[in-house]
């Protein structure tokens, strides 16, 4: 079982952000497929138990206060609200899959 979630240009650069500072549990190579779109942001397939670990991660880092810190607390609310309101989907779409560690996580130090 996966949890699927279209997201944005700009909603998909803040979780790269995210992962790339270490501000929420980064995914390793499986956590999470991907599927783009030319000019239409990309859809997330999480795997179930990184999905619920990553949603922990990020609501305590909403309730610690990691979020009104930053001049985007607006932003990483609007992104928590969207993760949290992915779909429980059975398999990943057929055609164009991208493990997301793969394509994203080499930019990360």
């Amino acid at each position: 079982m996966y949890k699927k979630q279209k997201l944005n240009g700009n909603e998909l650069a803040m979780l790269s952000q995210a992962f790339s500072k270490n501000l929420f549990l980064r995914p390793t190579k499986g956590d999470i497929q991907s599927v783009c779109y030319p000019l239409d942001g990309c859809s997330l397939y999480f795997e179930l138990g990184y999905y619920k670990r990553l949603m922990i991660d990020i609501e305590e880092s909403y309730n610690n206060g990691e979020f009104a810190i930053s001049n985007s607390n607006d932003l990483w609310i609007d992104l928590m609200e969207i993760l949290k309101k992915s779909e429980n989907i059975d398999e990943v779409e057929k055609g164009y899959v991208k493990d997301y560690y793969e394509a994203i996580g080499k930019h990360w130090s």
